[in-house]
């Protein structure tokens, strides 16, 4: 079992949040977050994306395909109330359904292969075998 905190929030602009960070190595971050959308979003949503870590600061670049860092939604839902039990309980969905984060970590590895492999025209591991 890995280890990270769920941090559950209110914000006054756009009510109740939930954010756990998980390190997957010295360079990369997965947050995966609980909110509602923006309008004219409708919803709850769990999204989880990817940050490069470089000089002490986190970053995330938006792209279609497989150009940018990894980003999906895995949850979206339309509660009659977004209240904190809602995002807690819709969060935690994630991480309480069996091989689902390992599962994920695996899709977030092949997005990056895949990124490697256009950018340098081979498969990473025939170019170890060199």
């Amino acid at each position: 079992m890995e280890n990270f905190e769920i941090n559950v929030h209110q914000d006054k602009r756009d009510g109740w949040k939930a954010l756990t960070r998980i390190e997957l190595n010295t360079k990369q971050v997965l947050k995966i977050s609980t909110y509602k959308p923006m309008a004219p979003g409708k919803g709850l949503r769990t999204q989880a994306s990817v940050f490069q870590v470089e000089g002490g600061f986190e970053r995330h670049v938006l792209s279609y395909g497989i150009a940018g860092d990894f980003s999906k939604t895995l949850i979206h839902n339309l509660p009659k109330r977004i209240t904190e039990v809602v995002v807690r309980e819709q969060h935690n969905q994630v991480f309480t359904t069996p091989s689902f984060l390992d599962a994920l970590k695996c899709e977030i590895q092949k997005h990056y292969e895949a990124q490697h492999q256009a950018k340098h025209g081979v498969k990473q591991e025939a170019s170890n075998a060199l």
